[in-house]
């Protein structure tokens, strides 16, 4: 019985370390924004110098192929 509440005592504190460090983590990176700015028919390439004149040298252009519609191009940059 002491063994089954110690490992359970030392779970919820695992737990609730786990926790307060993840949120501290997220909160020092910052928010990041995105924006879908191209659409039909851009390329890969396009894709990252456009987000990069839109919102500045830190944004990243993630191009997919696949989606509706075809060649979106998704900025995402800090807030």
């Amino acid at each position: 019985m002491k063994s089954v509440s110690f490992s359970a005592i030392l779970l919820a504190l695992l737990l609730i370390f786990s926790g307060e460090t993840m949120m501290k983590s997220v909160e020092g990176v910052g928010g990041l924004c995105e924006k879908a700015v191209h659409g039909r028919g851009c390329k890969e390439a396009e894709c990252m110098s456009g987000c990069k004149a839109l919102f500045g040298k830190v944004a990243m252009g993630l191009w997919f192929f696949f989606r509706t519609p075809s060649d979106t191009c998704l900025c995402r940059y800090p807030c």
